[in-house]
């Protein structure tokens, strides 16, 4: 074929057809020996590369011919068959995406503070730290020997004022009767001297009478009348101290009946009880001690059963709602070994906390409701105690899989974004 090929070429390369009447074929005999030899270069070099493709043909036919193995099929087919089962399961299978949160427990009721209502020095302490205690039992007693003699001498000055303020108010009373004669006496006599100088005005008009003699009369009336006023005066003088006699012993019983509310307030606290039933904590008063007024004695745990008290991020509150049931694991205690709390969410927080020196983020207060304020491990109860540390476990919702994934890839590439516009 090569060659045919390569005459074919030279034929139309060498001879040519001179067009004319005769149609004669000229031959270009000067030229033809050159040609010739080219020809045989080419073929030549055909023949060459052929022989070499044969060659390689023939040392490489096993190769080209080999079949692709047995295993190399099966890891194709099974690569794609648990891609198409990844593809599948990432759209139907749904997981639940749950947060851990982090809170405290706490007892029901809350914690009681004792504070004594009055003050005093510490007689007797009835309890220590940790003891159970009743409803009503008796945890402090104050000495009250000093209390007792106070309202012994507060009764003493108090009837001797009450006497007092009588004696003085009997005094101005007879000093008054007194100057209530004299001003009887002096307003008989005046009386009696009005009627006898309108009578001697008469004469003296008619001429009966002397004008000197009238005159004098008339002072010596004006002279009762002075009387009178100043006896009115010094009655009016006696009112009004009788009066700061009342107001300054009304004051000084006033002060006596305070001191001695106080006295007897103390003794009728002598004895500070329990107001409920729980654990003694943190205890203050100790014996031989004085305590304040107002000043706290001890605390009480009631053990009216426990409650959980978590925090939920602000950016997870809006897929919790209220009935949710929870796990609840107590730090103190391995879940692996004692287990969890079952509980569910009663009371969720209407506004967020803001940020503090414990936590860095707005969150939300989350009330947990527990099925029980014990652990149990090889059938032995362990009691809670209200301030431990819990975690609890919450279900935000179920998501696909592939969402999950989707959601990861869309965080990475906002990331990178706000990298890139940084």
């Amino acid at each position: 074929m090569s060659r045919n090929l390569i005459t074919d070429l030279f034929s139309r390369k060498f001879f040519v057809r001179k067009k004319g009447p005769s149609h004669k074929v000229v031959s270009l005999n000067a030229t033809e020996q050159v040609a010739s030899d080219e020809v045989q270069k080419q073929l030549d070099l055909s023949e060459q590369f052929k022989n070499a493709s044969d060659r390689w043909m023939e040392k490489n036919r096993s190769l080209v011919l080999r079949q692709t193995p047995i295993w190399a099929k099966s890891l194709i087919t099974l690569l794609f068959s648990l891609g198409s089962i990844a593809v599948l399961g990432g759209v139907f299978i749904r997981i639940d995406e749950v947060i851990t949160v982090g809170g405290q427990l706490k007892s029901i009721g809350g914690t009681v503070e004792v504070e004594t209502p009055v003050g005093g020095k510490v007689e007797t302490v009835h309890y220590s730290d940790g003891d159970l205690v009743e409803k009503g039992q008796l945890l402090v007693s104050f000495d009250t020997r000093e209390a007792s003699e106070q309202k012994k001498t507060l009764l003493k000055l108090m009837k001797l004022e009450e006497q007092n303020l009588l004696n003085k108010l009997n005094t101005i009373e007879s000093q008054k009767a007194s100057l209530t004669v004299q001003k009887n006496v002096v307003s008989q006599r005046l009386k009696t001297k009005s009627y006898i100088l309108f009578e001697m005005k008469r004469l003296v008009d008619q001429g009966g009478y002397q004008r000197i003699q009238y005159l004098e009369s008339l002072d010596q009336k004006y002279s009762m009348e002075n009387q009178i006023s100043e006896l009115d005066e010094r009655m009016a003088q006696l009112d009004l101290r009788a009066e700061q006699i009342k107001n300054e012993s009304m004051r000084s019983s006033d002060q006596m009946n305070n001191q001695l509310n106080k006295v007897n307030l103390q003794l009728q606290y002598q004895n500070v009880k329990a107001p409920a039933r729980g654990v003694v904590f943190d205890p203050k008063a100790s014996e031989e001690g004085v305590l304040s007024p107002g000043e706290r004695i001890l605390s009480i745990v009631p053990q009216n059963g426990l409650f959980a008290e978590i925090y939920v991020p602000n950016s997870d509150i809006g897929y919790i709602r209220k009935g949710q049931d929870t796990k609840v694991r107590v730090e103190a205690f391995p879940f692996t070994k004692y287990g969890e709390l079952p509980g569910s969410i009663s009371q969720i927080g209407a506004e967020a906390l803001p940020p503090d020196s414990i936590s860095q983020f707005y969150r939300f207060p989350v009330k947990l409701d527990l099925e029980r304020s014990y652990l149990v491990t090889d059938k032995v109860e362990i009691p809670l105690k209200s301030g431990m540390s819990i975690s609890a476990n919450l279900k935000l919702r179920d998501k696909r899989l592939i969402s999950i994934l989707s959601d990861l890839l869309v965080d990475q590439s906002d990331s990178i974004r706000n990298i890139r516009q940084q």
